[in-house]
C-alpha cells in the first residue's frame, strides 16, 4: 500500500500540472472587465479566431455583458467557435433580448421561424421580428416579407422587401425585383426589376446567382429596356459557372439559335 501511494504522488502532481488554471468566476467580473473581454472576443472574431473569441465572450456573457450574450447566441446558432447548440443560442438570445438587444430579437425571430431547436412558432417569430425591425434591425424586414408573401399578402410583402432591400439585404433585393417583374404587390415595372435584380446580382452568393439569371432573362427578351444578347450571355455564363443549371439551359438555348 505505501509503495502504491508513493507511485501515485508523481502521477497526481502531473495531473495537477495539466489541469487548467482556476478561472475567475464570471459573476465576479466588473462591467469594465466584461466589456474588455467582449472587445477581445470581437477582435478575435474579426481576425478569424473563433475559438479564442468564444473563450473571451463566455465569461463576459456570464458576467451579464449584453453584447457578449447576443454575440454568443449567434455563435451557438451558427456553430462558430463552439459546438452548434440552438438551445444555448436561444437561451443567450433571450437574456440579451430581454435587456433590449435588437440583434438578439432578430436571432429569436429566426430561431422560431426556422424551428431551430424548437418547433416553428409563427406567433413568437413575428413578435420578435417586429420588435427587431422597430429597433433598427432592418434584416427582419426580409422575414416579415416572407411571412406576408406566404399569407398571400403581396402588398405587405413588397413593402417589407422594399425596406430591407434599400438597406442592402440581397434576398430582399431579389424578391423586390421579382415583385416588380411579376406585378405581385407592385405595379409591374421591368425597368425597376432590372435595377433590383442588378443590385442583388452584384452581391454574389446563391441569391446573387439567381438574380443574374433573372436579369439575363430581362436582357435576353428586351424587358425593361433594349434587348442585349451579349449582356444576357455574360450573365448566364457567370451564373452557369456558379452552378446554375437554369443558366446552362439558357446558354444552350441561345447557342442553338446562332
Amino acid at each position: 500500500m505505501p509503495r502504491l501511494l508513493l507511485l501515485s504522488l508523481p502521477l497526481l502532481a502531473g495531473l495537477a500540472a495539466c489541469a487548467p488554471m482556476p478561472r475567475t468566476q464570471a459573476s465576479q467580473l466588473s462591467p469594465e472587465e466584461a466589456g474588455a473581454l467582449y472587445k477581445t472576443g470581437t477582435t478575435a472574431l474579426e481576425a478569424g479566431d473563433a475559438r479564442a473569441a468564444a473563450r473571451a465572450l463566455l465569461p463576459a456573457a456570464g458576467a451579464g455583458n449584453v453584447q457578449a450574450e447576443g454575440r454568443l447566441a449567434q455563435m451557438y446558432l451558427a456553430g462558430t467557435g463552439l459546438r452548434r447548440d440552438p438551445d444555448a443560442a436561444r437561451s443567450w438570445a433571450e437574456k440579451a433580448a430581454g435587456k433590449g438587444d435588437a440583434a438578439s430579437m432578430l436571432t429569436l425571430g429566426i430561431i422560431y421561424r426556422q424551428g431551430l431547436g424548437v418547433a416553428p412558432d409563427k406567433g413568437r417569430a413575428l413578435k420578435w421580428l417586429r420588435l427587431a425591425e422597430r429597433n433598427g434591425q432592418w434584416r427582419a424586414g426580409r422575414y416579415l416579407g416572407l411571412y406576408a408573401r406566404e399569407a398571400g399578402d403581396n402588398d405587405s410583402a413588397a413593402y417589407w422587401f422594399g425596406k430591407a432591400a434599400a438597406k442592402g439585404d440581397t434576398i430582399s433585393q431579389y424578391n423586390l425585383g421579382r415583385a416588380y417583374e411579376t406585378g405581385l404587390g407592385l405595379r409591374r415595372d421591368y425597368g425597376a426589376a432590372r435595377e433590383w435584380y442588378g443590385r442583388a446580382a452584384d452581391q454574389g452568393g446563391a441569391t446573387g446567382t439567381a438574380a443574374k439569371v433573372a436579369l439575363a432573362r430581362l436582357y435576353e427578351h428586351g424587358e425593361g429596356g433594349p434587348k442585349d444578347a451579349a449582356r444576357a450571355r455574360d450573365l448566364y455564363t457567370r451564373a452557369a459557372n456558379a452552378g446554375s443549371s437554369e443558366a446552362r439551359e439558357a446558354l444552350a438555348r441561345m447557342n442553338a439559335t446562332i
